[in-house]
């Protein structure tokens, strides 16, 4: 589970933001269901505040992390520093793996890392002892605990994590690190929000060898009173060898009939949902972590906090899933309460982030309605139009 993430000095965050997981002693049972880490967290602004560049800084530090010795040793380093100084980035992540709780900071530019470090915390979320990881420049400076065969690394690269580089020589001690940080699923590239996240031919190749996800897709779809009362995919083979997947929406008319209508066919939102129901079921089913910019694009405000639900249900026993997702929506603020709320804003051209639950106590009470403050510009995010 990620517990906090952020950095400074990164797309438009110049003086440094932090978006907490963590969930203190006030929030309430029914929001907390007796975990310290939310499992849902909605970023909320204007356009242009620094949502999506929230997001994008956490994917590249998935990418970094899990990817980087895949680029060539000349290659940039595939992010932005805040309106393109020079100065050096910082980024951090708290991890929860295996009941552990680890610290990964890294300071680098597009050409190098300068340093970096991963710690074991604390129960109260405090270093614990001596790095068990500490790189500066591609020197090795010390490494504990369980990560000692980092020591046989044969050389360090400037843009490669030492993570990657590790996982690249099959080192075991790190796999668990890389597999979280690589597992993750979101529609944000170093772009920005990616409008081919997921294509109805993949949605529907996918849907046709998981059958119990295509179940899980017709279920929801039901659910959401689309009129479609089942999905049939037809695996087609044209004549020079191409395979497509083709999906039929049925629908059981009122005089008995029954008619099909296909993908083009059916609205923006039923579309969105179908692509998209099926990344939510591995999210939900792998305990992952979804990054989704826009989560309500294309969709009822009554349909996005059944999506939320499907994170937040308390049949997750044997792991935690994790949804971090814009929208523009308001209404789902209410659903969501002030712990799981973080509110961007930019002030003189810089993003900043705070989580709703630090404003002062008498503005925002549990299980008082916050959309109203937000309309009025009271807790901040909302565009200034002049």
């Amino acid at each position: 589970m990620i517990l906090r993430f952020g950095g400074e000095n990164i797309y438009s965050y110049k003086e440094g933001f932090d978006i907490n997981f963590r969930l203190n002693g006030n929030c309430p049972e029914n929001i907390s269901k007796g975990m310290d880490v939310s499992s849902v967290m909605c970023l909320k602004g204007g356009n242009a505040s620094g949502k999506t560049n929230c997001l994008k800084a956490l994917t590249f530090l998935f990418s970094f992390i899990t990817d980087s010795f895949s680029n060539k040793p000349e290659s940039k380093l595939g992010f932005e520093s805040y309106f393109y100084n020079t100065n050096p980035t910082y980024l951090f992540i708290e991890l929860r793996i295996n009941n552990n709780d680890y610290l990964y900071e890294v300071e680098l530019t597009k050409d190098k890392v300068i340093f970096e470090k991963l710690f074991l915390l604390n129960k109260k979320g405090d270093i614990s002892g001596l790095p068990l990881i500490e790189r500066e420049g591609n020197v090795i400076m010390q490494v504990n605990g369980a990560f000692t065969d980092l020591e046989k690394i044969p050389s360090l690269r400037n843009n490669a994590s030492i993570i990657s580089t590790a996982h690249q020589h099959s080192m075991e001690c790190v796999e668990k690190l890389h597999r979280f940080c690589n597992y993750s699923i979101s529609n944000v590239t170093s772009s920005g929000f990616n409008h081919n996240f997921l294509s109805k031919k993949d949605a529907s190749k996918f849907y046709y060898d998981m059958p119990e996800f295509l179940d899980f897709v017709v279920h929801q779809l039901k659910n959401f009173d689309t009129g479609i009362d089942d999905i049939k995919i037809e695996k087609k083979e044209s004549v020079n060898g191409e395979v497509s997947y083709e999906p039929l929406f049925i629908h059981n008319l009122d005089d008995g009939s029954v008619k099909g209508t296909t993908f083009s066919q059916e609205s923006s939102g039923t579309q969105m949902l179908y692509t998209h129901l099926g990344m939510y079921k591995i999210a939900i089913t792998d305990f992952t972590l979804m990054m989704m910019d826009e989560l309500d694009l294309h969709l009822h405000p009554m349909i996005i906090p059944v999506i939320i639900r499907l994170f937040t249900e308390d049949e997750h026993k044997e792991g935690t899933p994790q949804l971090i997702f814009t929208c523009q929506n308001s209404e789902i603020l209410n659903e969501l309460g002030k712990y799981r709320v973080s509110v961007i804003d930019k002030v003189a051209k810089e993003s900043c982030t705070r989580r709703l639950d630090e404003l002062p106590s008498d503005m925002l009470r549990n299980g008082r309605p916050i959309r109203p403050h937000y309309e009025k510009g009271q807790l901040g995010g909302v565009p200034e139009i002049g």
